[in-house]
């Protein structure tokens, strides 16, 4: 017996790419998936808000990095340190590939692809829909949901309009065909406002992206110190901006606790007075989108500080270092550096602009600290754009002149003074998230107060003179559909002749 031939598949081959873009299209139009983002969003916000947080500066840095983790990281997590610096959990916000970054980025693409799935049902909505329904359309569903009229003493064309204008006074939208002796009603309500929808989902994404751009083009300095009556503090961060603080004040209660803390402070931009205020703790100073608010107040060290340019011999390594110019000769005050570190250092910055870099001067409170000994300093660099130069650490010992990245420096210990400490920060995302804000808030009460109703009716002419009339109505769920088709029902049968 011979082999019947096999009937050729004339279906066309899916390739593997239209494949893989069709699993893609399911995977990111899944809801499951946007609750999965949203939790790992909110879980590694939480990382990142009880896990010590490289300074952005440092971050960027490998070396500065490493530093870092094996200073501050280990110090706050122990031996956990190695693998929350390989998982990523001490920079959680910043750098291209991070956790926050990532799956912001997979929840906007997510949000998205879930907008465009839904358009053609909204799209028909708009456009109105199917009119004509067979009639096991109307005897089907929950009780809630439909109503039966019957023995009208009028035509079906007759109880259409007087349904119509019906309808009309509950502001819905009609569209009627009549059909031999049916006649077939739509109509819906709030159609327009379930693109709230859309102005919720836009709002979430301009959330996210502005977190993402925040971390990426925002900072924030915490627990700056300002010296009272120093010398002007340099914000740095491309602001050209500094602040010098007049006078501090204390206001307190009758019964001796404080009020509040002011500082009497003046803003310079390149050098130029642009603004003089005073800063309290609900009362920030706010100028071309940088915010400085009140934040603590304290002692500080004023350490004197004198920085001297070095030249080298080209022609004999040997001979010793000829100390030329000076390039700084002044007061550095040293404050708490809080959040940016830990506690138990203190820091203060100045500028050496001829050479480009911002200088860091870090002490410890701490007589029996392994990284920064009692009566040493730690000298750090960073250039313009907030990069590392140089290694780390940098010990300056109290009197001794020692040369530091082809600088020499030479400090001694100085006055107490009192200090106000500011957090400084520039957000340049601050509108756009409210105008999120503001989208969302529009956007649920669009949906939750205004929902999309829809009503079909169908009039049957049934033994010549008499009519029936079948209505339905789809609502969403929290919408109280047997309260609407009991209201809609009464109103429709008060219209008809008795």
């Amino acid at each position: 017996m011979g082999m019947m031939p096999q009937e050729e598949n004339n279906q066309p081959k899916t390739g593997a790419l239209t494949r893989a873009v069709n699993w893609l299209w399911r995977l990111f139009s899944s809801v499951k998936l946007a609750i999965i983002l949203i939790l790992v969003l909110t879980g590694v916000g939480l990382i990142g808000a009880f896990v010590v947080q490289v300074p952005k500066v440092m971050g960027i840095n490998p070396s500065a990095y490493a530093t870092w983790v094996s200073q501050v990281g280990t110090a706050q997590v122990g031996v956990w340190s190695p693998l929350f610096k390989v998982l990523g959990f001490f920079n959680i916000f910043h750098g291209g590939f991070s956790w926050f970054n990532v799956a912001g980025g997979l929840l906007i693409i997510n949000i998205l692809v879930c907008s465009l799935n839904r358009w053609p049902n909204i799209k028909l909505s708009l456009q109105g829909g199917s009119v004509k329904r067979p009639e096991e359309f109307f005897t089907i569903g929950k009780d809630g949901s439909r109503a039966e009229i019957v023995s009208i003493p009028v035509s079906g064309s007759e109880a259409g309009k007087l349904s119509e204008n019906v309808l009309r006074r509950r502001n819905y939208r009609v569209m009627t065909i009549t059909e031999g002796e049916n006649t077939y009603i739509a109509a819906d309500k709030n159609r327009w406002l379930r693109l709230g929808t859309y102005l919720s989902h836009f709002s979430l994404i301009l959330f996210v992206l502005g977190f993402i751009l925040t971390a990426a083009m925002g900072w924030n300095i915490t627990s700056t110190p300002v010296n009272v009556g120093g010398d002007p503090w340099i914000v740095g961060n491309n602001t050209n901006l500094t602040v010098k603080l007049n006078s501090f004040n204390i206001e307190y209660y009758t019964n001796g606790t404080v009020k509040d803390y002011l500082s009497n402070v003046t803003l310079f931009d390149s050098g130029q007075q642009v603004k003089q205020a005073v800063v309290s703790v609900n009362h920030p100073l706010v100028y071309n989108g940088v915010h400085f608010y009140q934040s603590s107040y304290g002692t500080s060290t004023n350490v004197q500080l004198q920085v001297n340019d070095v030249t080298t011999s080209t022609t004999n390594p040997t001979a010793p270092p000829v100390i030329s110019d000076s390039v700084f000769d002044g007061t550095v005050t040293l404050g708490p550096m809080g959040t940016d570190m830990m506690s138990g250092y203190n820091f203060g910055t100045f500028q050496l602009p001829e050479q480009n870099l911002t200088v860091y001067i870090i002490s410890s409170t701490n007589p029996d600290d392994p990284y920064i000994p009692q009566g040493d300093i730690d000298v750090e660099f960073t250039d313009a754009s907030g990069n590392a130069v140089g290694t780390s650490p940098n010990l300056l010992p109290d009197n001794t002149p020692t040369v530091i990245n082809g600088l020499q420096f030479t400090y001694s210990d100085g006055s107490t003074s009192q200090y106000s400490i500011f957090q400084v920060s520039r957000d340049p995302t601050n509108s756009l998230i409210w105008i999120a804000s503001i989208l969302f808030i529009l956007g649920i009460c669009m949906v939750l107060y205004f929902p999309y109703r829809q009503t079909w009716i169908l009039l049957q002419r049934k033994d010549g003179e008499n009519s029936r009339v079948l209505i339905r109505t789809i609502a969403p769920r929290s919408f109280n559909n047997r309260g609407e088709i009991e209201s809609l029902s009464r109103d429709i049968k008060k219209n008809f002749p008795q």
